[in-house]
C-alpha cells in the first residue's frame, strides 16, 4: 500500500511540474507577441577608409532600407559619431568625413540602426591610416637638375629622379603678358618647357601616399632665379700654361674639335698616361653652372673605348698658373654613367640614346668665377688610352 501511495505522489509532482513549465512558456510567448518580432537592421554591405591628412574619409555601401542611422566608433569605442544615412539604399557609396584625427592607424566600427536608434546591426570593422607632420617630414622632393634659356623667353627645365609617393610637380611662373602660368610635370616626363617666360619661377612636389588617398600632400614652393644659358663656343681658344702641354693625335683631331658644335668630330689625345690634364681658355670670366659632354658616338667606341669615364674640372681666373693643383680651384669631380649598367661591350638602346643626347655634369662650385679651365682625365671606359671627347658645351649663370 505504501508503494502505491508513493507512486501516486510522484506522478502528481510530475504532472504539476509539467503544467507549471507550460504556464511559463505561455507567459514568454505572450510577452513576445505583445512586444512584436524584433528585426535587426542589416550592417553595411562594405566599407573602406580613404586616408587623409589629419582626417579620414569613410566610404560605405548600404542596401537595407531599414538602416537610417549610422554610428561610427574608433579609439576602442571611446570616440564616436552618429549621422543620418543620406539618400536611399543602393549601389552608390555614402561618405562620412571624420576630422581632427592624430597621425596613426585607425580601426573604425560601423553600426547601423533604425530611426529610433534601435535594432542595431552587427558591427562592421574597417581600417586606414591618417597622415600628418611626421610622414610629411619623410617625403623627398623631386629635384630640378637645371633650368636653361633656349631663347630670351623660353626656358628648358630638366628634372631629376622620381621620389617615393610622387604624384607630379607644379611649376608657376609669370609670362611676358604679366599673367601667371601653372604647369605640371608627371612621373613619365623628365623635362618641361616654360614658354613666354619672364623673371623667375617656383615649383613644388605633390604626393599621393596611397592610390585612393583622400588628400594630396604638398611640399613648400621653391623659388628659382638662377637660370643658366649656353656660352658662345666661338670665344673658346686653346691655351696651356707651363707644365701642361698638348698631346694631340694629329691636327685633324685638335682640341678645337671639342667646341666646334659638331658631335661628329673629335678631340683625340694620344701618347699619354692617366691621369692626364689639358687646358683651354673660355674667353671670358663666368660662373659656370654645368657642362654638357658628348662621347665619340662611333659604333663600337661609345661606352667601350676612348671615352672619358671619370674626370675632374678645375678653374682659374688668371693665366698665371702651372701644373701645380694648389694654384687651381676645383669645380667638380665626375663620373659618366651608362644607364643600363651593363658590362663593358654591352649597351642598350637607352644607353645609346643617352649618349647621343649628351651628358650633363653640374658644377659644384658654381659661385666662383673662372676663365681658364683644367680638365683632368682620370679614367676611360676600358681603362686605356687614347682619350677622345666628342664635344663640350659650357653653361653659365648671369647674376
Amino acid at each position: 500500500m505504501k508503494s502505491k501511495y508513493l507512486i501516486e505522489s510522484i506522478l502528481l509532482v510530475i504532472v504539476g511540474l509539467f503544467f507549471s513549465y507550460c504556464s511559463k512558456m505561455n507567459d514568454l510567448h505572450d510577452q513576445y507577441l505583445e512586444e512584436g518580432e524584433k528585426i535587426y537592421v542589416g550592417q553595411p554591405d562594405s566599407a573602406k577608409v580613404l586616408p587623409g591628412v589629419g582626417r579620414a574619409m569613410i566610404h560605405y555601401w548600404i542596401s537595407d532600407p531599414k538602416a537610417t542611422k549610422l554610428m561610427v566608433y574608433w579609439n576602442s569605442g571611446e570616440d564616436s559619431v552618429l549621422v543620418d544615412i543620406p539618400g536611399s539604399p543602393g549601389t552608390s557609396a555614402k561618405q562620412l568625413l571624420i576630422s581632427d584625427l592624430e597621425e596613426r592607424m585607425y580601426y573604425f566600427q560601423l553600426v547601423t540602426m533604425n530611426s529610433e536608434l534601435k535594432n542595431r546591426s552587427i558591427p562592421m570593422e574597417t581600417s586606414g591610416h591618417v597622415y600628418g607632420p611626421k610622414f610629411q617630414k619623410t617625403l623627398i622632393e623631386r629635384n630640378l637638375k637645371y633650368a636653361t634659356f633656349l631663347t630670351q623667353d623660353t626656358v628648358f627645365t630638366q628634372w631629376g629622379s622620381i621620389p617615393e609617393y610622387y604624384m607630379k610637380s607644379e611649376i608657376k611662373y609669370k609670362n611676358k603678358a604679366g599673367n601667371y602660368v601653372t604647369k605640371f610635370i608627371t612621373s613619365g616626363e623628365s623635362s618641361l618647357l616654360l614658354e613666354g617666360f619672364s623673371g623667375e619661377f617656383e615649383f613644388r612636389t605633390l604626393y599621393l601616399p596611397e592610390e585612393e588617398a583622400y588628400d594630396t600632400l604638398y611640399s613648400n614652393f621653391i623659388s628659382v632665379n638662377r637660370i643658366d644659358s649656353k656660352m658662345d663656343n666661338s670665344l673658346i681658344t686653346r691655351w696651356n700654361p707651363p707644365g701642361i702641354p698638348y698631346f694631340e693625335h694629329s691636327s685633324s683631331y685638335g682640341i678645337e674639335k671639342m667646341w666646334d658644335d659638331n658631335v661628329g668630330t673629335w678631340y683625340i689625345q694620344s701618347g699619354i698616361t692617366l691621369p692626364h690634364s689639358f687646358t683651354f681658355d673660355l674667353g671670358e670670366e663666368v660662373k659656370l653652372s654645368r657642362i654638357k659632354q658628348w662621347q665619340r658616338l662611333t659604333a663600337g667606341v661609345v661606352y667601350r673605348s676612348q671615352g672619358v669615364k671619370k674626370f675632374e674640372v678645375w678653374g682659374s681666373t688668371t693665366p698665371d698658373v702651372s701644373d701645380d693643383f694648389s694654384e687651381w680651384t676645383v669645380l667638380g669631380v665626375y663620373e659618366s654613367i651608362k644607364p643600363s649598367r651593363q658590362d663593358l661591350g654591352k649597351e642598350s638602346p637607352e644607353d645609346l640614346e643617352y649618349a647621343a643626347a649628351g651628358e650633363d655634369f653640374m658644377i659644384l662650385n658654381n659661385t666662383t668665377p673662372v676663365r681658364y679651365i683644367r680638365y683632368v682625365v682620370k679614367d676611360t671606359w676600358n681603362g686605356a688610352v687614347p682619350v677622345t671627347i666628342g664635344e663640350l658645351s659650357f653653361f653659365s649663370i648671369n647674376d
